[in-house]
């Protein structure tokens, strides 16, 4: 089968982006249920044919993570080259384009194309009519799927405010994701719009440029501390690449001991809630001098409300002779200026060159531009609006949409850790129920496609959004980008190991039902789970048992 050819096709699955969710569902694919390359297609609208999503969108300067790298890697696919804690995008990029291109991935990959909408087709179908369409040429075209995996993520679409006058500035408006290199800052006066994640990393960059000065616009301010990078040594890679146990015992402690930093952000752990306000503060009053600019730059919410920011150089950027911090509220843009009015009417131009968007993204439109029409005729982002807010069953299944596996959903993004093993951990939940379809045993009996009731995930969410309650996610001390309205559908509410917990298992009373195969099904996997436990107890007790007999010299 020609992925060339744009005549109708039928694909197992169709999964959508090429990012770090659609990596991980094609090497699961096919490893664990023996995918072809011909079996499924990867789509996305990105014309660079390179994998990497988000890493390979977002090329402001200064773009790195803020996980450590050794946890931000895949499980099975671990890094022992990365020359930092915290690595450059670059270095993400490559990392990931390289784990693709070991899988052959772009064989089964349409780059430069778009999924406009996804349909689903009742019996005797039973299977997704998915409309493409060409970015460059706009032709557009369908293909079906039994399944389809969106891969989109929560952080794919640029959120650019509505300010009056926006269009006329006259000089370059650029949003972080989507960087204009070209752009020479020398002798420039710049205007930086956003105090998050993205701005912390390029404004001490574009402050390199000689003679520049810059106003930075703040809504709010976050709580900053000490990212504290470093490169490692040539010694400890070699560790890592020719000992691989080294690898894994430092990756398994970052992933424990990154994981108790969620207890900072529930309110049944005060304590830990407490010393996280209290040293983040006490470390940027200490790198503040200016007692009104600590006023200024020192939040007062909860502690973990928005996200915490990691920065070893925004602090010391901020008091700058050249930089000036504005709080005052931007009611409009002028040609060459912003326009701020403050709490006792009067208004400011801030004159301007370039002005830089550091506003982040429409995190709560989930899956949007793109149409889910499910059961029934079923729109999805109707259903979603309904609801007050997306949701889904156990951050991957939405009722009324059979075989639709969303990865990076819901309540799946995290303030404390890597989302790459929320993805790996969903990508699972989803792979076990994909065997139901895609039965790997000869005995197995397949079922036409996947679904979960709708009182199941009604009580699921309903869980999610009390336990929510109790974290600063939901605090109504400040804004941020997780909620809709009062429902907080972005973030996860427990420790990673609790997720990946929830979706090691299936509860199979909350899928709808075709006979009894999902139980002889699951009954068979949780055998092979046993089997597998036993052999390996088997294994260690006869190795401590002749290593015994060895050290007492009896062989």
């Amino acid at each position: 089968m020609s992925h060339d050819d744009n005549k109708q096709q039928h694909f197992k699955t169709l999964i959508i982006g090429s990012g770090i969710s659609g990596i991980v569902s094609a090497i699961e694919l096919r490893k664990r249920l023996g995918f072809t390359p011909d079996d499924y297609l990867i789509v996305d609208k990105s014309t660079t044919a390179t994998f990497g999503g988000t890493w390979s969108a977002n090329t402001y300067p200064g773009a790195a993570c803020d996980v450590p790298a050794h946890i931000y890697s895949l499980s099975d696919t671990p890094n022992p080259s990365w020359s930092e804690k915290w690595p450059p995008q670059s270095e993400i990029l490559a990392y990931l384009d390289g784990v693709a291109r070991k899988y052959n991935l772009h064989a089964s990959t349409r780059f430069g194309t778009e999924v406009v909408e996804c349909r689903w087709l009742a019996a005797p179908a039973c299977r997704w009519s998915v409309t493409l369409r060409q970015v460059d040429g706009g032709k557009t075209y369908t293909v079906t799927a039994t399944a389809v995996i969106t891969g989109v993520g929560q952080l794919s679409r640029p959120y650019v405010p509505d300010i009056p006058g926006l269009a006329t500035f006259g000089g370059p408006v650029v949003h972080s994701a989507h960087w204009d290199h070209a752009i020479d800052f020398a002798n420039k006066k710049v205007a930086v719009v956003g105090t998050g994640p993205s701005a912390i990393q390029f404004v001490p960059e574009v402050l390199k440029a000689p003679g520049v000065s810059m106003d930075v616009f703040q809504r709010s301010p976050g709580y900053v501390i000490f990212k504290g990078n470093f490169k490692y040594p040539a010694l400890v890679r070699w560790l890592f690449r020719y000992v691989p146990f080294v690898r894994a015992l430092y990756r398994s402690w970052h992933i424990f001991k990154t994981d108790i930093n969620y207890y900072a952000f529930n309110k049944n752990y005060p304590l830990m809630g407490a010393l996280g306000t209290f040293f983040a503060k006490w470390y940027m009053r200490s790198q503040i001098r200016d007692p009104k600019l600590r006023e200024i730059l020192i939040p007062g919410f909860a502690f973990g409300c928005k996200r915490t920011l990691l920065s070893d150089d925004w602090l010391e950027c901020m008091q700058r002779p050249n930089v000036a911090v504005v709080t005052d509220k931007i009611t409009a843009v002028a040609p060459g200026a912003v326009v701020t009015t403050a709490p006792d009417g009067s208004t400011a131009m801030h004159p301007a060159d370039v002005l830089l968007l550091g506003t982040g993204f429409k995190s709560t439109e989930f899956l949007q531009p793109i149409e889910f029409y499910g059961e029934g005729g079923a729109r999805l982002h109707d259903v979603w609006a309904s609801k007050g807010g997306p949701e889904a069953y156990k951050g991957v299944l939405v009722s009324g949409f059979p075989n639709l596996f969303v990865l990076y959903g819901p309540n799946v993004n995290l303030g404390h850790h890597s989302i790459i093993l929320m993805i790996e951990y969903s990508m699972n939940l989803a792979t076990n129920l994909l065997r139901l379809v895609f039965p790997t045993s000869k005995t197995a009996k397949a079922i036409p496609y996947v679904n979960v009731t709708d009182a199941a995930q009604t009580e699921y969410n309903k869980t999610i959004q009390r336990q929510l309650a109790d974290t600063s996610f939901a605090s109504p001390t400040c804004s941020n980008w997780y909620r809709i309205g009062d429902k907080v559908v972005n973030n996860w509410p427990l420790t990673v190991r609790r997720f990946q917990q929830m979706t090691s298992t299936i509860e199979v009373n909350d899928l709808v039902q075709f006979g009894d195969e999902p139980r002889r099904s699951f009954r068979r996997q949780e055998q092979r789970k046993i089997i597998k436990t036993i052999s390996w107890v088997a294994f260690l007790s006869a190795g401590a048992f002749v290593a015994a007999r060895f050290s007492r010299g009896s062989l």
